[in-house]
């Protein structure tokens, strides 16, 4: 994606440019609405882990004209599970079911379509760390750490669980019970499953990775992470992984989109898809916005509202499930939120 220099202006900028930030840029940049997306000053790379994809996820990524991407997927023929501890579950697909199970991605190869898709319709990019907002709806200025300024119509907050942009405009966040995620890759091949496996203190899911090998994930507690830091990997970086939510979703003249909007537990296996799909959302009531619409943003956190609230409603009953008396799982076999 081009890079441009600071102190521009622009319909709608973007802070972040993770999948869901991509993905409302496309969106906006398909209607003709000039869009600048605000990447970090020192950008993270991608890592190159597998991503799962639910099967029903192939139409929002033809939309998003980056399809050709499941060409270098593995196709997941099912689920194993060990989550109660007494015997392997297997859940395979359906031999008439329309869909498969799933989709295995490099999450890395995945960040890169949508890249090139989005440079491919004229979305630049700026790198620099947000300091502060001033001005208003229409004439919003974002000024960045090293001094310069932007000036946009619209703000759209893809900034992950930070969720930088909307907090600096007043919203609040509500977070979940800690949480905390290693994922890495082992060498060793992996069977075409999504696998989960309950272990004492935490739990860990592992895919097969499109390039080879297995990417392992390992929820648990900083503390437990600690104790097994040898076993689970630890070079790998620890990431937050609670549920969260942010209230509220939208303003006059911005919302949020992806993991600043709504953060889901992995359990849930809803955030890639959720990036992608409420991506999309967003950046078309941004974009009717933008032409003289606001009333559908309303209608975005409608349907954003009723994703988290159907997601982090059924959480707990997947951890009540296990039947484990330890504080970790009987902590997340209890409503996380209270609906609203």
């Amino acid at each position: 994606m081009a890079l441009v220099q600071a102190n521009q202006a622009t319909h709608v900028l973007i802070a972040g440019r993770g999948p869901a930030g991509l993905a409302a840029a496309i969106a906006l940049a398909e209607r003709g609405i000039e869009v600048l997306t605000l990447a970090p000053a020192t950008p993270i790379p991608a890592l190159s882990r597998a991503e799962m994809l639910p099967g029903a996820a192939r139409a929002i990524l033809q939309r998003l004209g980056v399809g050709d991407i499941l060409t270098q997927s593995v196709t997941l023929q099912g689920l194993r599970q060990n989550w109660k501890g007494s015997h392997l579950e297997l859940h395979e697909a359906l031999p008439a079911a329309a869909l498969p199970v799933g989709w295995s991605l490099d999450r890395r190869a995945l960040h890169s379509a949508l890249q090139d898709r989005a440079a491919a319709l004229g979305v630049t990019s700026v790198q620099g760390r947000l300091r502060r907002i001033s001005g208003a709806p229409g004439q919003w200025n974002v000024h960045l750490s090293d001094g310069s300024k932007l000036t946009a119509r619209f703000l759209v907050d893809a900034t992950g669980r930070a969720a930088a942009l909307a907090r600096r405009l007043g919203a609040k966040t509500q977070q979940g019970p800690p949480l905390l995620a290693r994922a890495w890759t082992d060498p060793g091949a992996a069977p075409p499953f999504l696998e989960v496996e309950a272990q004492a203190a935490g739990w860990r899911y592992s895919l097969p990775h499109p390039a080879g090998g297995t990417s392992i994930g390992w929820l648990a507690q900083a503390e437990t992470h600690q104790r097994q830091g040898a076993a689970t990997a630890a070079t790998a970086p620890l990431v937050d992984a609670r549920n969260r939510r942010l209230s509220p979703l939208a303003g006059p003249g911005w919302l949020a989109v992806g993991d600043a909007a709504m953060a889901f537990d992995p359990i849930a296996s809803q955030g890639c898809f959720n990036a992608l799909s409420g991506g999309f959302l967003a950046g078309n009531a941004a974009a009717d916005a933008c032409q003289g619409s606001p009333d559908n943003i309303a209608i975005y956190c409608l349907l954003a509202e009723r994703t988290g609230q159907h997601t982090h409603q059924r959480i707990p009953g997947q951890y009540a499930s296990r039947q484990d008396p330890h504080p970790f799982w009987q902590d997340r076999s209890r409503q996380t939120f209270a609906a609203r």
